[in-house]
């Protein structure tokens, strides 16, 4: 048994150590941002992520969100991305609202526990929004950024003052990198 345990502990720190942005991230500690979700509802395109994030690549084209409310209350999560080679990737997720600024979000029945993502920053016309995805254990944990953006043409001087609130808060923002927009118009 402790055999396994040792596995399963080392399987876990090779994972973390070559995913994502390192420390900072305690789920639940970003949530003062009082988030008016059907403000929030409606498509966003992804301007600028951290290298690690799984579900956007710094080579796509062009990657947006669509929010929309179910009628359980949760969010519907409809990613798209066009791939470098053109193709069309989507995802289709589930958001539940744990606290004002804060989301559990599944991309699958067989994903036993959705990701944390907290919202760290919004502007007060819901243009840009600052997202964090809080995963793993305390200090073992990792995270990633991302802003969000209601036009993909966004000036880069908002989308720096939207990292700096993730930059405020003890996260490192090295590894953000503009997001491709050139085929954003296709949508």
């Amino acid at each position: 048994m402790s055999k396994i345990l040792i596995v399963l502990l080392a399987c876990l720190a090779c994972t973390l150590a070559v995913d994502g942005n390192k420390g900072a991230c305690q789920t639940g500690k970003y949530t003062d941002v009082n988030v008016d979700w059907n403000r929030y509802l409606g498509r966003w395109y992804n301007v600028a992520v951290s290298k690690s994030f799984r579900y956007s690549d710094i080579t796509d084209k062009c990657t947006l969100a669509n929010y929309s409310l179910n009628d359980d209350g949760t969010i519907k999560v409809d990613n798209q991305a066009i791939k470098s080679n053109g193709n069309l990737n989507k995802a289709l997720g589930t958001a539940t609202i744990v606290a004002p600024g804060h989301l559990k979000v599944k991309f699958s029945v067989f994903q036993p526990v959705g990701g944390n993502y907290e919202i760290v920053y919004i502007d007060d016309d819901y243009s840009i929004v600052t997202v964090v995805g809080c995963n793993g254990l305390g200090f073992l944990g990792y995270s990633d950024v991302w802003v969000l953006a209601r036009d993909y043409k966004v000036s880069q001087e908002k989308i720096n003052f939207a990292l700096q609130a993730a930059q405020n808060l003890g996260f490192d923002i090295s590894d953000v990198n503009l997001a491709g927009i050139s085929a954003c118009d296709s949508f």
